[in-house]
């Protein structure tokens, strides 16, 4: 441990000092240290011992918890576990998709969260056009500020947990309730909910962001009333709507547009996996990043989609993007989509529909029984930034491909839902069965 220690990369000795003071295990000249060291002796050579000793010396040292007759075990033990989760919660980092110049994104947010008014301000609200990047600056913002607090947790895609037809509510309040006090929970309905989050979850200083939230969204039916949480909490809540904001005392950041410089980086990473485009491919990118009108998630997918293909590629498919209204961002992203093989397509269609925020063992298992090769199926949206596999190895889809892949589907059949190839909606799959698949 004393030599994983002694390499400096993170790693914390937290010792306890069980029934043994510390000046002890440093001296090691007590009856007890003496007769280990000549009974170990037999058995090692001099120069491990000499390590041993060493070892413990260094140990003896350190700042730990002293366990005597008169300190309470159990005292000890949750200082040790208070310990222990600080320095997990410290390693633990969100993956981001790291924005090009996200680190003023972040001093900026970090000065807001500094700066409210806590006696009846904790919320600050980021607000932005989808595919701005409010995600990634939530989740930079977090890995960056939540050592600060004694809890913390991330919800995202609150809009679709909120969209379910029974128990949204409950459903939240589940999931920030499990997240923040570390244990398995299942609430039973919004008022049992309410009271737990204020008498367990209100009690600490919590960090708690809310991504895509949407006017479904009623703070005090999942969290009772703001005025639970201590001056010290914060909220951090993205939205395209504004309105979601409006009803609370808040701060607000909108993101500025990309600069011309940073977006030329960010399609750059994606196309040629560099900082900076080529010489030969200069005058073209800079053409894609205009053409994509900045927006970092076309920047992604539309460089992602030229990586490794020649000038003619290049040329045909910025001729295309170029006849796209500049608003029309589904339809800017379609390009890439148009280029899937047909079990691509497939695949991408179905987590668009149904497999968001799902795991993806038993869809996989779905698409080999297709013959839809899913191995090389995902593997192929994941490097067109189609798609992505977030910490709890569930599918993850920005919301532009979510609605592209439903209106995809839509468009074949739009007045005749039984005839289209999947039903995602409850509605329409009602609508069918009660009609007897005659639409």
């Amino acid at each position: 441990m004393v030599e994983c220690w002694k390499l400096g990369k993170g790693h914390v000795i937290l010792p306890i000092f069980y029934f043994v003071a510390p000046s002890e295990v440093k001296k090691q000249e007590s009856v007890g240290f003496k007769s280990a060291f000549k009974l170990y002796g037999e058995k090692f050579d001099a120069a491990t011992i000499g390590q041993w000793k060493e070892a413990l010396k260094q140990v003896g040292e350190m700042k730990g918890w002293h366990v005597t007759e008169h300190v309470g075990q159990g005292t000890v033990i949750n200082e040790v576990f208070v310990q222990i989760e600080s320095h997990l919660r410290n390693s633990y980092k969100l993956a981001t998709d790291e924005l090009v110049g996200i680190n003023s994104h972040v001093e900026k947010m970090k000065k807001l969260l500094n700066h409210v008014d806590s006696a009846s301000q904790k919320i600050v609200g980021i607000h932005g056009m989808s595919g701005t990047g409010k995600t990634t600056i939530a989740k930079a913002v977090y890995n960056e500020v939540s050592a600060q607090f004694d809890q913390s947790c991330f919800m995202e895609d609150v809009r679709r947990i909120l969209s379910t037809e029974n128990g949204g509510d409950v459903t939240l309040q589940t999931n920030i309730i499990s997240s923040i006090l570390k244990v398995d929970s299942q609430v039973r309905n919004v008022g049992e909910g309410i009271n737990i989050i204020r008498d367990r979850v209100c009690r600490h200083k919590v960090l708690i962001v809310l991504d895509d939230v949407d006017e479904r969204f009623d703070f005090d039916r999942v969290f009772g009333r703001l005025d639970y949480f201590s001056t010290e909490s914060r909220f951090i809540i993205t939205t395209t709507d504004k309105r979601v904001l409006i009803k609370f005392d808040h701060k607000l950041y909108e993101p500025e547009e990309m600069s011309h410089e940073y977006s030329l980086m960010l399609f750059s990473k994606h196309a040629f996996g560099a900082d900076h485009p080529p010489g030969e491919f200069l005058d073209r990118s800079e053409k894609f990043v205009e053409a994509a009108s900045r927006l970092p998630i076309a920047l992604k997918v539309i460089g992602s989609l030229l990586f490794r293909r020649d000038m003619k590629f290049w040329d045909a498919k910025l001729a295309e993007l170029r006849s796209i209204h500049p608003t029309k961002v589904q339809e800017r992203l379609r390009i890439s989509y148009n280029e899937l093989t047909y079990y691509e397509k497939q695949i991408f269609l179905d987590i668009a529909c149904f497999f968001v925020g799902e795991g993806k063992e038993i869809p996989f298992y779905m698409w080999d029984g297709c013959g839809y090769h899913p191995e090389g199926g995902i593997d192929s949206l994941l490097m067109k930034s189609l798609i992505k596999i977030n910490e709890k190895n569930q599918f993850w889809m920005h919301d532009h491909f979510r609605r592209l892949g439903e209106h995809i589907v839509h468009e074949d059949y739009p007045q005749q839902s039984f005839k289209r190839s999947r039903i995602w909606s409850n509605e329409d799959a009602l609508e069918i069965l009660r009609s007897g698949g005659q639409v």
